[in-house]
């Protein structure tokens, strides 16, 4: 009977135990899907910040080059880094919906929030997923709304005469037809415009954005 009492009261202690350990991890993975930031309704976490700088720091042990420890100044500093393009992906994707895009869900979806520890992915492979994720809805992104943006831009024959004329000879070395080479400098002229009203376009999103996004602790604009 001792012997049984002894048996259910080590039991007992080791759910107990069990409990205990349970707690402290549900508590520290709170911690680490803290907000980074807040753009409008969507939260970006501490955990997919840190799983894009893990693979920052893969690429860099892999092309056998130095990356700043963790608690360093340029960690941090790596950090805001890589919450700035969280946060300039989201709000493409915010401006992106604003014009009516209808971008695919699959590449613009919101951030994937990947489990990282006991039981979850490994957290190099989680690194990996995320920043491809972010990549492919990055470009997605830019590329829907640039050519949006950029749908009324022309570029008549005076402007292609004209830069023809102030260059001939660039295009006599390169020895193509004069048909040839007015193509090519509609397509460049055409591309330079697209370009800068792209680039006014990002500047104009950067500034309705200023003041507008919250961020966490120990995090603010690179």
């Amino acid at each position: 009977m001792d012997t049984r009492r002894r048996g259910a009261r080590y039991l007992a202690v080791a759910l107990v135990a069990a409990a205990v350990l349970v707690a402290v991890a549900l508590i520290r993975g709170r911690g680490e899907t803290a907000m980074a930031a807040r753009v409008g309704d969507t939260t970006i976490s501490t955990r997919e910040v840190d799983l894009i700088v893990r693979h920052a720091r893969d690429e860099a042990r892999n092309e056998g080059k130095d990356f700043p420890p963790e608690g360093t100044a340029a960690h941090q500093t790596l950090r805001r880094q890589a919450l700035s393009l969280l946060v300039y992906h989201e709000e493409l994707a915010q401006r992106a919906q604003a014009l009516g895009l209808e971008v695919p869900e699959a590449d613009v979806a919101a951030p994937i929030e990947v489990d990282v520890g006991v039981g979850g992915l490994d957290a190099d492979a989680g690194a990996d997923r995320v920043f491809i994720r972010q990549s492919v809805r990055g470009a997605a992104l830019y590329r829907s709304i640039y050519a949006r943006v950029t749908r009324g831009v022309s570029v008549s024959d005076t402007e292609v005469r004209a830069y023809y004329e102030a260059r001939p000879e660039q295009y006599r070395e390169l020895g193509v037809s004069l048909a040839a080479a007015r193509a090519q400098i509609r397509r460049n002229l055409a591309d330079t415009k697209r370009n800068a009203i792209m680039a006014r376009w990002v500047r104009g999103m950067n500034g309705y954005y200023a003041g507008k996004v919250e961020y966490g602790p120990g995090f603010g604009p690179a």
